[in-house]
């Protein structure tokens, strides 16, 4: 049976399925590659799943690798918001790729070129994720010391909201950081720096302590790395590890689109490494990764699940349309024995991705076993369903109200929906100082710009009244049919 077409069995019935398959190869020792494990689970190549279903979503327009694409051709099966954040991304992507690709040039604009508001401006908004955070997973509450004394530690600190939301919620909380200093390319530390009890300006990605044991940095590069080992005496409870790769970092700049699989990489597996040498057994690690559905992502948070407690989280507004999220790792055991695997796991990552290959330049990251693929869509993939489904409600939300990803068809384009929108609250202002306007509700004037009397619009519908909230139904006393679209006439809120 085909499961990819939409007349297959439902979600439920075709995890049942996977489930069954995927312990029937384990029972029998087999380890499938993974084309043919795509053909046993999907009675499709990789190739015809990946085209039926639209996988498009590399903003690159790179081909996804077997491993993230059968990952995603699992989960777009297994979860409607999955499927649609993959279709619309894809939308954006490829279709409107024009407008896309505009769209995210200004952005990386912005990204590269902050005037100090805007900086203070990305201060304030991490403040705000790292409350949006609290409320929705509590990490600012530590368990274990409900009285004593809680370090925090904040890797690629700057502009330093993460660590400002947390002093906020407990002053006592003692905290810490290191950032790439402003001059090598890095963020302005925004954070008042008397709150913190210490802060190092440096490179995260080039300490020596990274470097496997039976390994040696070679004699060549070896001054260039550090071997201070920073807070390596502080126990930390709450670790934040939300660094991304800068294009106005000075170490890569010149090479940073040839060298970012490999920066990636190591800036992740920098961040690994120092947070579990120094997190406190049973504390919390919080990291920024992008894309639930992408190989990397998942067998982090499959690994992580194995010694500490997963939960996933997004910003139902900051950054909505991107696939960034956060993992939230608590209850961490550091001492398990998939805990200290890891960390050899990531130290070869490191040193691969930083000294591999011929001319000690580095390698990018080897693809997954097939074991390892098999292993993590039965072991871990209906977790990762749950997991994932709330990020890709909130990205699929958000990326279909965009004029480079949304459907035009679905109500007025996202700018001019701003733009009127705007307008009519300097209307409301003018005429009506006593009447407020809710976004979400549609409103037009009765008899023209003077008049007295406003309505709220609604599927063909015009209802008079004052503050009329419309929620599926019109609800206001009095209605008057309005043949047409009434987006003629009217604007709803956006």
């Amino acid at each position: 049976m085909n499961y990819s077409t939409n007349n297959g069995p439902n979600p439920a019935a075709k995890l049942e399925i996977f489930k069954s398959k995927l312990a029937m190869l384990k029972n029998n020792g087999k380890i499938l590659s993974i084309k043919d494990l795509a053909e046993e689970l999907f009675d499709l190549t990789l190739e015809e799943a990946s085209t039926e279903l639209g996988i498009r979503d590399d903003p690159r327009g790179k081909q996804a690798t077997q491993a993230t694409q059968i990952l995603k051709i699992y989960l777009i099966l297994l979860d409607e918001e999955c499927r649609r954040v993959v279709e619309l991304r894809s939308r954006g992507w490829h279709d409107n790729k024009e407008e896309g690709d505009e769209h995210f040039r200004q952005q990386r604009k912005r990204a590269d070129s902050t005037t100090p508001e805007e900086e203070r401006s990305f201060y304030r908004m991490m403040q705000q994720i790292g409350d949006e955070m609290h409320r929705s997973h509590h990490i600012f509450t530590i368990p274990f010391v409900p009285d004593g004394q809680v370090n925090i530690l904040d890797l690629c600190m700057a502009p330093g909201g993460y660590t400002a939301a947390a002093l906020s919620h407990r002053s006592g909380f003692k905290a810490y950081g290191i950032t790439l200093a402003p001059e090598s390319g890095g963020h302005t530390v925004i954070i008042d720096k008397n709150r913190l009890q210490g802060l190092r300006f440096h490179d995260i990605t080039m300490y020596k302590e990274f470097c496997p044991s039976d390994k040696d940095i070679p004699e060549c590069f070896r001054s260039r790395f550090s071997d201070v080992r920073p807070f390596k005496s502080i126990k930390y409870h709450l670790v934040f590890a939300d660094g991304k790769t800068l294009r106005t970092h000075d170490r890569i700049k010149d090479i940073y689109d040839a060298n970012l699989n490999k920066e990636t990489v190591r800036l992740q597996t920098s961040q690994l490494i120092l947070a579990m040498n120094r997190i406190h057994n049973g504390g919390t690690l919080v990291m920024l990764l992008h894309k639930v559905d992408a190989w990397h992502s998942a067998f982090l948070l499959y690994t992580f699940s194995k010694f500490a407690d997963i939960e996933v989280f997004k910003p139902v507004k900051k950054h909505a349309t991107r696939s960034s999220f956060y993992m939230i790792a608590k209850n961490i055991r550091v001492n398990h024995p998939e805990a200290l695997k890891a960390i050899g796991e990531w130290q070869e990552d490191w040193y691969r991705a930083t000294f591999g290959g011929p001319e000690n330049t580095g390698l990018p990251k080897e693809e997954p076993t097939d074991e390892t693929v098999q292993e993590l869509l039965l072991d871990f993939g209906p977790e990762l369903v749950k997991l994932g489904h709330t990020a890709w409600m909130i990205q699929a939300n958000a990326l279909s109200q965009t004029s480079y990803a949304g459907s035009t068809t679905n109500g007025v384009k996202l700018a001019f929906r701003k733009r009127v929108w705007s307008g009519l609250k300097d209307i409301f202002k003018d005429h009506h100082e006593g009447l407020r306007m809710e976004r979400g509700v549609g409103y037009a004037p009765i008899y023209g710009r003077e008049a007295s009397e406003w309505a709220v619009v609604s599927d063909g519908q015009i209802s008079t009244g004052r503050v009329v909230r419309v929620d599926g139904q019109v609800t206001a006393d009095r209605t008057i049919r309005a043949p047409g679209d009434n987006r003629a006439m009217f604007m709803v809120g956006a």
